[in-house]
């Protein structure tokens, strides 16, 4: 929503280091604002409700659109690999491979691409014993996505909570 992408700019302004990274929907979502189509604009933000981010003319603010456009894939802190998707291993590159950190659901953890650090990632809702047992038992890799996007689409249908 545009109140989440707003208090992202103001921690930011504030002086706080937050790196949100660019998963599937923020890809989306710069797709369309690209879209010449103001109609398709408008489908996609009624579908993800997310109807405050284009203005009146169905336009993304400049100021969001920049900030969207350089959301990193994936991010390498001291102790982990942070990326919403995952990586694909398999390539000889797997750093590069865009559309796999966006999209990937079977996450593993290659400890000769990773060094051993572990990933933590979103993409893929997980009930919330299982992240707390990956926790618990330092796994190679970390999901933190518990589905809470299906709160108020009723979360126990999925499983989660």
């Amino acid at each position: 929503s545009r109140r989440v992408l707003e208090r992202v700019l103001a921690l930011r302004q504030e002086g706080y280091r937050v790196v949100p990274l660019r998963g599937n929907h923020e890809d989306m979502l710069l797709q369309v604002a690209a879209a010449p189509s103001p109609a398709a604009r408008h489908r996609f933000a009624r579908e993800y409700g997310s109807m405050d981010l284009f203005d009146n003319g169905g336009e993304l603010p400049a100021h969001l659109l920049r900030m969207l456009s350089a959301l990193p894939y994936f991010l390498e802190i001291e102790g982990a690999l942070l990326v919403h998707g995952g990586f694909d291993f398999d390539a000889p590159a797997p750093f590069t491979r865009l559309r796999t950190m966006l999209y990937q659901r079977r996450v593993w953890n290659d400890a000769r691409h990773t060094g051993g650090k572990p990933i933590l990632h979103g993409h893929t809702p997980t009930p919330l014993h299982e992240i707390e047992e990956a926790v618990a038992l330092r796994a190679p890799v970390l999901p933190l996505d518990n589905g809470c996007v299906y709160a108020l689409r009723g979360s126990l249908r999925h499983g989660l909570g």
